[in-house]
């Protein structure tokens, strides 16, 4: 048996759930995936997936790893690389595996090429979110807009912004470049997904934007609206979003088209990424490629 212990956030856990059970089809093991209602994600697996891939419950989950007839064997992520997770043996001899990441996990001497994002994307592919939480999304009506997403904090349900965790390019580096965008193309709109009303409300006075007005936290509802903001990104022409972001990694997934990530200062680091799968670039590339898309979807 594999484990796929998904216990972050909604993005960490949807890529570690995928590389996990590519891993388990490899290896020919049963798959479960562990999904804890908690502070980082308080929604279970059910509530937002139309799916039928095994989950572990906690009593289930202790009573198979205490059990003293089978062995156990914990690929851990931990905070400080290099993570357990990027280096799993192919030939682990032990009953059960569990694989505790922070995004999708691959073998020892394996990396995230082009082969595995491909892969992703089509597990992805079978594991649809619920059709009422896609109802209420609309990512064609966003065909001819870039996308921004700008991560701010990780709110939690009790109210705590944590603000440490802000992941990558600041408010004002997206501005400079969404100012860049409207020079080159004077008439685009663009789609704002961040989890701070003031930013986008900030954003959105100085171009043509829309947004939603959405619950910032990790519970049930604002899960939801997280997956309505991630439709909709996905279907801008182009997406600029945050360094080291799993939600920016995931909307290219989502959309089958790179998406461009900021880093922040210092490093000013440019990334085109798929999910884990990325190629460093610069401003002026990711510009261009943004604009070229953009214009194509105003001439169809």
């Amino acid at each position: 048996m594999l484990v796929a212990s998904c216990t972050s956030g909604l993005c960490n856990r949807i890529h570690s759930l995928l590389g996990s059970k590519i891993i388990a089809d490899s290896l020919n093991r049963d798959f479960k995936i562990y999904w804890p209602k908690n502070s980082e994600l308080d929604v279970s697996f059910t509530d937002i997936f139309d799916s039928d891939l095994s989950i572990i419950s906690d009593h289930e989950l202790s009573y198979r790893l205490l059990d003293a007839r089978v062995t156990c064997k914990v690929y851990n992520a931990g905070l400080v690389p290099p993570h357990e997770y990027t280096n799993i043996r192919r030939d682990d001899p032990h009953d059960i595996i569990v694989i505790k990441s922070w995004t999708a996990p691959v073998f020892s001497g394996q990396f995230h090429t082009e082969d595995h994002r491909d892969a992703l994307k089509t597990l992805l592919s079978s594991i649809p979110f619920k059709r009422e939480i896609l109802a209420k999304a609309s990512p064609s009506k966003y065909s001819s807009y870039i996308g921004i997403h700008l991560r701010y904090g990780d709110y939690r349900p009790e109210g705590v912004n944590h603000l440490d965790c802000f992941s990558g390019a600041s408010e004002e580096a997206f501005k400079a470049l969404m100012h860049r965008i409207v020079s080159a193309r004077p008439t685009t709109r663009f789609y704002i997904s961040c989890p701070n009303l003031r930013i986008k409300q900030s954003l959105s006075e100085h171009f043509h934007a829309d947004y939603l007005d959405i619950n910032p936290y990790r519970s049930v509802d604002g899960v939801k609206d997280a997956v309505i903001d991630l439709m909709n990104l996905s279907g801008c022409a182009f997406v600029f979003g945050s360094s080291s972001s799993q939600f920016s990694q995931f909307v290219g997934l989502l959309s089958n088209k790179p998406v461009g990530t900021i880093g922040g200062p210092p490093s000013r680091r440019f990334e085109f990424v798929e999910g884990p799968f990325s190629l460093e670039t610069n401003e002026d590339e990711m510009l261009s490629c943004a604009l070229n898309r953009l214009d194509g979807c105003m001439t169809q």
